[in-house]
């Protein structure tokens, strides 16, 4: 396994992975690695338009369509009471 070394680290900060380390019953060390995982996973996810696009795909749009945009319409609240 690799070793990483922070420096310089603001002392906040390190108090508050502490905290958080204390709370889940873990160390510093495992709390940064799960940190570390969740921000690689959230930058390798696709984003929200692909995973839509992805989604929809089944729906028949071909690759030539566009769906129009809705500029300019106002918004309306649901009436839930009809």
């Amino acid at each position: 396994m690799t070793e990483l070394n922070l420096n310089n680290i603001d002392s906040d900060l390190h108090i508050q992975l502490c905290e958080i380390a204390k709370e889940e019953g873990c160390s510093v060390e495992e709390v940064v690695q799960s940190m570390l995982r969740q921000a690689i996973e959230e930058k390798q996810r696709p984003h929200l338009a692909t995973r839509l696009m992805d989604r929809f795909a089944d729906l028949g749009l071909r690759d030539d369509e566009t769906i129009e945009e809705l500029k300019g319409q106002g918004v309306r609240s649901p009436d839930f009471d009809q």
